[in-house]
């Protein structure tokens, strides 16, 4: 066998049909690993590191790739698996056959021409023959090493019977009622994305990770251009599949994934928050595990990770290693052993899922806050800022008195002119730029509630769409909830200005016998003005919150 190294990308494009054709008599299913995946990452991020795809060639012919990447420090030389934080899995692009050898062959030598050499390797799937076939190697030559696993969860699709499946999966988070409510709303569609629209899901990603923190590096500056780039590959034996869920022809949600010989995996998805109530990821991820069913894909693979979603239908679990191995000398020892220190305190911590969710999200909040609190023009700073206060201050002390106001059918005077009242959709809402661009999260907040919004025809803005509620009513300011009597409504968001015209439309366009409202008892006007369209009190409601403790009381009013 002979070992060379190859440092160019002119250089690789030599060998893409000896690469890909060792692939395929392997019936590779890991993308990470294609050709076209190396190619577009080393194009994208070569400047950026030492690159060295070790060669191997036995009887003039390419036998094995290793693609690593060589680094010097510490009076040692790194080896890694090359794009370490963006391929989740990586191996050695061998003959099966051929690869005890090869391994044996191809370390051998690193380590007699690198004395004091670290071999750092992510990604190496355990069910992979790969990873015993390193282990045994090492154990072979006596050397110290670590192994530090990650679970991986899938989905066997052969093996789902697609009834038993859909029924499931209706039952997991409502899903069929988190749908229903979104078709309800818009025209809903579930499509395969064009690379055209990778704008759309940047944007999405970044919308939707802007508060918290993200290792990803799916949207940095390189990365957009990386991924956009394997967006484009669409045949072949590694495809890119790029799905999104549409309302009313708006992109909410995405799933970036790869396809490779019959598996599946599942790399990036993001959502817009403010579709959060609707579960739009869910709904994406149900279609899109349907669809490869339907296409005759073996495995949905849900990638690496501890979120409690991957195992709420996975089918098995694999694992993912990091092995840490080197020479024997002292320097060697002593790197490694500093790697397998640092792997051991991030494996043990990445199994504890609520301190990832700290880091995630509390520190992402923190650090975004931080970084754009003098920035005068953010309002979004100074109202997270706001709000937060007031949490403060209502968990250290609280006292509020509601009044709950009540009108039957038959006392609702028709003497007044009702207008014109439209009933909003989540198309409307996103078509209206003041909407949509500030308030969207709490339209669909109502909306999946089951609030039905009523907005003047001539005059959609936010502060003219009323709230009304058939089953339950809330006032939302102290979390108090009553359920209604049937043909009763609750009505929220009125003025002193709208009740007359809200009343007379309700009466006339909804099967209503009884109209609730509700008020703080210090809003003198507000009262005079129920008390003068001939509203009667139905019950008082207190809150009081001293530290943390809360006393919450509704009387009737006698």
């Amino acid at each position: 066998m002979e070992l060379t190294r190859i440092t160019s990308l002119e250089q690789l494009e030599q060998y893409r049909n000896d690469w890909s054709l060792i692939l395929e008599e392997n019936q590779n299913t890991n993308p990470f690993v294609e050709f076209v995946w190396v190619y577009e990452w080393w194009k994208h991020f070569g400047d950026e590191y030492n690159v060295e795809i070790m060669l191997v060639i036995l009887d003039e012919k390419p036998i094995g790739f290793f693609p690593f990447i060589h680094k010097t420090r510490w009076f040692s030389h790194t080896y890694t698996f090359i794009a370490f934080g963006l391929a989740n899995y990586m191996n050695f692009v061998v003959y099966e056959h051929l690869l005890d050898d090869v391994i044996e062959f191809v370390f051998d030598e690193l380590i007699k021409v690198q004395k004091n050499v670290v071999f750092y390797l992510h990604g190496l799937l355990e069910s992979d023959k790969t990873s015993d076939s390193l282990e045994a190697y090492v154990q072979k030559r006596k050397s110290a090493f670590s192994i530090h696993r990650v679970i991986t969860p899938y989905i066997h699709l052969q093996e789902i019977e697609l009834e038993q499946y859909s029924d499931k999966r209706k039952r997991l988070h409502r899903i069929d009622k988190r749908e229903k409510r979104l078709r309800k709303n818009g025209a809903v569609k579930f499509l395969r994305s064009n690379p055209e629209e990778m704008d759309s899901v940047f944007h999405l990603f970044e919308k939707r990770w802007k508060k918290r923190r993200s290792t990803s590096g799916f949207t940095s500056d390189k990365g957009k251009e990386f991924f956009r780039g394997l967006a484009g590959i669409q045949d072949g034996s590694m495809q890119t599949e790029i799905d999104g869920l549409y309302i009313n022809d708006k992109m909410i949600a995405f799933q970036y994934g790869f396809l490779c010989r019959g598996r599946f995996v599942g790399y990036v998805k993001g959502y817009d928050d403010d579709f959060h109530v609707f579960g739009p990821g869910i709904i994406l991820e149900k279609q899109k595990t349907l669809q490869c069913m339907k296409n005759a894909v073996t495995i949905f693979d849900l990638s690496i990770g501890y979120e409690p979603s991957k195992f709420e239908l996975n089918t098995g679990e694999d694992y993912t290693r990091k092995m840490i191995f080197s020479s024997n000398s002292l320097i060697g020892k002593t790197v490694r052993h500093f790697f397998t220190l640092k792997e051991s305190l991030l494996e043990r911590m990445k199994k504890n899922y609520s301190f990832v969710l700290f880091i995630r999200n509390t520190i992402g909040k923190l650090l975004y806050v931080s970084r754009n609190v003098f920035n005068t023009e953010s309002k979004t700073i100074k109202e997270e800022l706001v709000a937060y206060l007031t949490r403060v201050k209502k968990y250290l002390y609280e006292r509020k008195k509601y009044i709950v106001y009540k009108i039957e059918k038959k006392d609702i005077p028709g003497l007044f002119d009702s207008g014109d009242f439209i009933e909003l959709t989540i198309g409307d809402a996103v078509t209206c730029p003041s909407i949509a661009n500030s308030y969207l999260k709490e339209v669909c907040k109502k909306i999946f509630a089951g609030y039905t919004g009523y907005y003047p025809v001539d005059c959609l803005s936010i502060h003219s769409i009323f709230w009304m509620n058939e089953r339950v009513m809330r006032i939302e300011s102290i979390s108090y909830s009553e359920e209604l009597h049937k043909k009763s409504a609750f009505i929220q968001h009125w003025s002193i200005d709208n009740i007359e015209k809200i009343c007379s439309f309700v009466k006339r366009n909804n099967a209503v016998n009884t109209l609730y409202v509700s008020v703080e008892a210090r809003s003198k006007y507000k009262r005079a003005k129920l008390e003068g369209v001939g509203f009667t009190i139905s019950k008082y409601v207190f809150k009081r919150r001293f530290l943390g403790f809360v006393q919450e009381i509704s009387k009737d009013f006698e």
